[in-house]
């Protein structure tokens, strides 16, 4: 749903949605500027679709967040006032929700938070797993890497 999706890709994007009923904006801080303002334009974007489609969306298992510019907050906050349905996994969202007017939500706990504690509840025996999820940071140089690598490795 970025510009070059959105150029190129609009009337794909609208038939892979065209056959749902419903769709979930889900799962964690999709909702932050922190990186870019992009995420939530972004976001926005694909709720504006669904409307369109007269597709409803929940936003579930979500914190909002830090969110610096006016036009990050004003795309997150037009994409919640439409969403059905408000799942919330912390008070400081809730803040900036009720700031915005908005009361139609409910809060828990993170899904994936949620998951873990089922399975460690299960006594389930733990592998020896160590997964990183790396992406490309503006800025960061290759000694950066080679700094964040020195305790992974003595941990591995």
């Amino acid at each position: 749903m970025g510009l070059r999706s959105r150029l190129r890709l609009s009337k794909t994007i609208e038939k892979a949605w065209a056959p749902y009923t419903v769709a979930i904006l889900g799962g964690g801080g999709l909702f932050t500027d922190a990186e870019s303002w992009r995420a939530p334009y972004i976001w926005y974007r694909q709720a504006k679709l669904l409307r369109k489609l007269n597709i409803p969306y929940l936003i579930f298992g979500q914190s909002v967040g830090p969110l610096n510019s006016p036009w990050s907050r004003w795309f997150a906050k037009k994409t919640f006032l439409g969403a059905k349905a408000i799942h919330l996994r912390d008070e400081e969202s809730i803040s900036i929700l009720k700031k915005w007017g908005i009361q139609n939500f409910t809060q828990g706990t993170d899904p994936a938070l949620s998951w873990l504690q089922t399975q460690k509840e299960r006594n389930l025996k733990k592998q020896n797993i160590l997964l990183l999820s790396l992406r490309n940071w503006p800025g960061f140089k290759l000694k950066n890497w080679l700094e964040l690598s020195k305790p992974i490795n003595e941990w591995a």
